[in-house]
């Protein structure tokens, strides 16, 4: 709901109505969007305006510069320059981060008798929040965390309340849309730099710290812990493949998904067939017998987007957990999908413990016909 840039009183109105005009009889607070104009006390017929200011970080390109301490300010009289944040309608203000150095960045909210919307652009105000992959991301309650990003990078953070946000529509001041907002950093470290020491930061996505015998670690890429380095497994339709995982071994956790999200450190394994094998559909089965092991499957690449199926570990199964895939037949002309990414999430590990408790463990692909098939 946008609020005005300036509210006009009336004061002649105000002694002989008894109430603003523009609500109900009765109503002491009229609608912040209906602006009251009259003429002034002594009959002249002019309007006395005041204005209101405008809220801080009101329009993109006057975001405000976020750092290392809290922002505290507020929605109240703030417009909707990008049809506000994430999208959500609404009034949005801004702020503008910038890294110094290779980072992971943590952004979170708290609104005062509301829950702020978050949104990060990619640091231009001409970008949109759909289509183009302009939107690095969107939170809403908990904090939002952007991976992975590099020195010198610049940001437009978007704080906002949605337009149907029961809080919108009664608030009477500053004071009843006030948030903070928090930035934290965490530093990464890069492929070969030394880690594991207090301090240094967390191995830049797609390696992990290898410990080195009497000396610190250093951060390096390892067989199957992310898209890059997936494990390739050739499948023919009919012979069930099986793998052996070391939850033990070193392992990032690079990719976040629908039904098991972060906190999972992950083994990919990159699977592929014949594209003959696919010409009239086929069934693509994840198994593992193995306790609070998460899977997933993207396709035909390995971002979110593409997620094809996820299935969260069930602790009440008995047999452990399973996903399927239906893989459709390629239209007519198109190309047939020739593989996909198979994510092996591991259990959360327990921080007191220097690895995880699980030890190796099978998984097993199996492409077959279609359901309902010859």
């Amino acid at each position: 709901m946008p609020s005005p840039r300036l509210l006009a009183l009336s004061l002649a109105c105000a002694c002989a109505c008894g109430h603003g005009g523009d609500g109900e009889a009765g109503d002491e607070h009229p609608t912040k969007d209906k602006p009251m104009t009259s003429g002034d006390a002594d009959g002249s017929g002019s309007t006395t305006v005041f204005e209101l200011p405008m809220a801080d970080g009101d329009r993109c390109d006057e975001a405000v510069e976020l750092g290392a301490a809290p922002w505290r300010s507020s929605l109240w009289n703030a417009a909707s320059d990008l049809g506000g944040a994430c999208g959500a309608g609404g009034p949005e203000v801004f702020a503008r981060v910038r890294t110094q150095v290779p980072a992971d960045l943590e952004l979170s909210a708290r609104g005062s008798g509301f829950v702020p919307r978050v949104g990060v652009l990619g640091g231009s105000c001409a970008s949109s929040w759909q289509g183009g992959g302009a939107a690095l991301g969107c939170g809403h309650g908990l904090p939002l965390t952007l991976l992975d990003l590099a020195a010198g990078s610049e940001l437009v953070v978007a704080v906002g309340v949605d337009a149907d946000d029961p809080a919108l529509a009664a608030a009477l001041g500053a004071d009843d849309l006030g948030f903070e907002l928090t930035a934290r950093w965490r530093a990464t470290v890069r492929e070969h730099d030394t880690c594991g020491l207090p301090g240094l930061g967390r191995c830049e996505t797609g390696t992990v710290c290898v410990a080195q015998p009497g000396a610190a670690g250093t951060c390096e890429r390892v067989a199957g812990d992310d898209c890059a380095s997936a494990e390739p497994v050739a499948l023919v339709s009919g012979q069930p493949v099986a793998r052996t995982i070391d939850a033990s071994a070193p392992h990032d956790d690079a990719h976040a998904h629908a039904c098991t999200g972060a906190h999972r450190r992950e083994h990919v394994l990159l699977a592929s067939w014949d594209p003959a094998e696919v010409a009239t559909g086929a069934t693509l089965t994840v198994t593992t017998a193995a306790a609070d092991v998460g899977l997933a499957v993207r396709a035909p690449g390995c971002l979110p987007q593409q997620a094809l199926g996820c299935a969260a570990p069930d602790a009440a199964a008995a047999d452990g957990t399973a996903l399927v895939i239906e893989i459709a037949p390629p239209r007519a002309g198109g190309p047939a999908l020739q593989a996909a990414y198979v994510f092996v999430e591991f259990p959360v590990d327990d921080p007191s413990l220097a690895a995880s408790e699980l030890g190796p463990f099978e998984v097993t692909l199996a492409l077959a016909p279609p359901a309902g098939g010859p």
